[in-house]
């Protein structure tokens, strides 16, 4: 069986433009330092014998999620949708498509949600490869989060970190709030109370922690329709036709010289079938 990877999209763009280097990078007018970057990555686990590869961007950004909350990830959406522009993005799918490396989409969900999806339909082995608490509720037997600082988290990490299973994620997040996606919780109740409540319920909290979570059902209702994730959707593939011999001319024309071997090994690695 194959070692499959799928990037969440939006934090890999994120973590390669928080690098001076690639959100700096100019060659012959054209901002490559994001193609670069991530290829870069990408090559990194091809190292470490890792397979197939598949991307997920955000392209509808979960409207429904906006009208439950106008806020939503607001803060986030705008910083990197104004540190990286229409052309770079373009030239960033090209390149990675003429790799092999698949793309995925969802018109009106996000890629939190695509990443759901496979993790839902992988008959083996999946990691995600993301920071993100939420995705964490995707974790299971066969399903890893490949975290680029901690390493591979699964189900017993989960527990580890937060003190709740992986399925109980979505509702310690309605419950604490999740500064990243600008979902606000219950104030006064942080990640260690949430978990408590929802291991052994409402007698093992203090009487005002209770009358917290009491009084504040709606919010918890509200925010758990943001931090569930939707699994049941059909994602679409922004396709490309693998081309090593344009991969190695853009290499070459923008100077990308460390990815060469990517293209000069004998034995390429079989990324060009994401398995669902």
């Amino acid at each position: 069986m194959s070692k499959k990877i799928i990037f969440d999209g939006g934090y890999l763009a994120h973590r390669t433009k928080s690098i001076p280097f690639f959100r700096n990078l100019v060659v012959k007018e054209k901002r490559v330092g994001l193609a670069f970057g991530i290829m870069n990555t990408i090559k990194k686990y091809i190292n470490e014998g890792y397979e197939d590869f598949a991307v997920a961007w955000d392209k509808g950004f979960a409207s429904h999620r906006r009208e439950i909350l106008d806020s939503y990830k607001s803060s986030r959406k705008e910083a990197i949708k104004s540190s990286i522009s229409a052309e770079e993005w373009g030239f960033t799918e090209t390149f990675l498509g003429f790799f092999g490396i698949k793309q995925y989409y969802h018109p009106e969900l996000e890629a939190d949600d695509v990443m759901g999806y496979f993790a839902k339909q992988t008959q083996e082995s999946l990691y995600i490869f993301t920071v993100d608490k939420d995705l964490y509720q995707l974790v299971s037997d066969k399903v890893s989060i490949l975290h680029p600082e901690k390493g591979l988290i699964d189900d017993s990490g989960v527990v580890a970190e937060f003190g709740v299973a992986p399925k109980e994620i979505p509702k310690m997040l309605a419950i604490a709030g999740d500064r990243v996606d600008d979902i606000k919780g219950i104030e006064g109740i942080g990640y260690k109370t949430a978990s408590k409540y929802i291991n052994k319920g409402l007698p093992s909290l203090t009487e005002r922690q209770q009358g917290l979570i009491v009084d504040n059902g709606d919010v918890i209702d509200r925010n758990l329709k943001l931090t569930k994730l939707k699994t049941d959707i059909e994602p679409l593939e922004i396709k490309y036709n693998k081309n090593l011999d344009e991969f190695e001319r853009l290499i070459n024309e923008y100077e990308m010289l460390s990815l060469k071997e990517l293209v000069e090994d004998d034995e390429q690695p079989s990324i060009t079938d994401f398995v669902r």
